[in-house]
């Protein structure tokens, strides 16, 4: 395996998983603000009506005091959107810092060995 392979893949995991992060702090403390806002008129005696997409991504129970938290479905669709968008992103910076000629790519990678 040579040295574009190896710095390629660790850039493409770092890249996932920091998009994973970024995804997840934006949905969590920007998106689900937006969305859910006051979270205290869930319950009641205001039981606000939630619409049904609203109910595939937070759901409301006594445990939360009725309050919107986040569903398994919000966090694997976070997760994906947040590794799609850490492959693109790495994809762009490789191509940046490789080149896209191969020449350059090799004069690159001889200057590491």
């Amino acid at each position: 395996m040579g040295m574009k392979t190896k710095l390629t893949k660790f850039g493409i995991y770092v890249f996932s998983i920091s998009g994973f992060v970024v995804a997840f702090f934006v949905g969590m403390f920007i998106i689900e603000e937006i969305v859910v806002g006051d979270p205290c008129q869930y319950h009641p005696p205001i039981n606000k009506k939630t619409n049904f997409v609203f109910d595939l991504f937070f759901a409301a129970h006594g445990g939360s005091n009725s309050h919107p938290e986040a569903t398994l479905l919000n966090l694997i669709v976070t997760l994906s959107l947040g590794v799609l968008l850490g492959i693109i992103v790495s994809r762009f910076f490789i191509k940046i810092i490789f080149g896209k000629n191969k020449n350059e790519v090799s004069e690159v990678l001889d200057k590491f060995e």
